[in-house]
C-alpha cells in the first residue's frame, strides 16, 4: 500500500467469544416439604424427583447435597448436613425385592453427617446417629438409634446395626452402653450446635419451596 491509498476501515466482522457456553443441563428442583425454621445454606445442593422432606431446625450447610432420584428423602427436626456430605448418594447393593427401585432414605432426629460423609439412597439412620467425615452407611443399612461411624468407617449395603453401636474406622463394631448422664450432655451439646449455626449460616431455603 503506497503512502497516498487511504486508510482501510476498521474490520466489522465479530471475533468469537473466547467465553464457552456450558450445555450441562440443569438439575431438576425436587418437589419439597421444607419447615420455615430449617436453614438451607447457599450453594446446598438438593436434585431428584422425589419428595424431599426437612424437619424444623435442620441444617443444611455448602456444598452438601441431598439426592432423591430413586426415592424420598426425610431428614428429621435438628439434623446437621455439613460440607460436601451427601445424603440419598446411588450406587452400590440398596435394592430391595418388590420396591420397583422406589427406596426412602430416613434421618430420623437430631442426625449428624460430617464433612465428606455419604449417606446411600435406601439407608435408615435412628435419632441421633453421627457419621463422621469421610465414613459412609451404604444403601439399605439401618442403624439403630446413636449409632457411630467414625471417619472413614464404612456400613455395607442392607447391614443392621443395633442402638449405640460404634463402627471403628479399622472395620470392627462395639456396642456401648447407654449412659444416661453421658447421652443428656451430648443432646446439649448438639442443641448448642444447632442454635449457633441458625444464628451464623444465611438461609436461601425459600429458594427450594
Amino acid at each position: 500500500m503506497s503512502s497516498t491509498d487511504p486508510p482501510k476501515p476498521p474490520s466489522t466482522t465479530a471475533r468469537p467469544s473466547s467465553k464457552r457456553i456450558s450445555t450441562v443441563p440443569t438439575p431438576p428442583k425436587p418437589p419439597t416439604s421444607i419447615h420455615p425454621t430449617a436453614i438451607i445454606a447457599n450453594h446446598a445442593l438438593l436434585i431428584g424427583t422425589h419428595l424431599i422432606t426437612i424437619g424444623a431446625h435442620t441444617v443444611i450447610h455448602p456444598y452438601a447435597r441431598i439426592i432423591s432420584t430413586e426415592g424420598p428423602v426425610t431428614i428429621g427436626d435438628g439434623c446437621v448436613i455439613w460440607e460436601k456430605a451427601t445424603v440419598g448418594m446411588m450406587g452400590g447393593d440398596s435394592s430391595s425385592d418388590g420396591d420397583e427401585g422406589v427406596l426412602e432414605t430416613k434421618l430420623d432426629d437430631n442426625v449428624v453427617i460430617e464433612s465428606c460423609a455419604t449417606v446411600g439412597m435406601g439407608a435408615v439412620l435412628g435419632d441421633g446417629c453421627v457419621v463422621e467425615g469421610f465414613g459412609v452407611v451404604e444403601g439399605g443399612a439401618t442403624l439403630g438409634r446413636r449409632c457411630q461411624v467414625q471417619a472413614f468407617a464404612r456400613v455395607k449395603a442392607k447391614e443392621v446395626l443395633t442402638e449405640h453401636t460404634i463402627v471403628l474406622g479399622d472395620g470392627r463394631r462395639r456396642v456401648s452402653k447407654g449412659c444416661e448422664g453421658v447421652e443428656r450432655g451430648r443432646e446439649v451439646a448438639h442443641e448448642k450446635m444447632v442454635r449457633d449455626f441458625e444464628r451464623v449460616v444465611p438461609s436461601v431455603s425459600v429458594k427450594w419451596m
